[in-house]
């Protein structure tokens, strides 16, 4: 397993965001939250 430095892309730290401020949610809010 690779343990070096891990990067993710902007849109996935936007998911990331959406997911930590309000987590659970369907994912048709999730999506009209992005």
């Amino acid at each position: 397993m690779n343990r070096g430095n891990t990067s993710i892309s902007e849109a996935e730290w936007r998911v990331m965001k959406v997911l930590w401020e309000s987590s659970p949610l369907p994912l048709a809010e999730i999506v009209e939250r992005l």
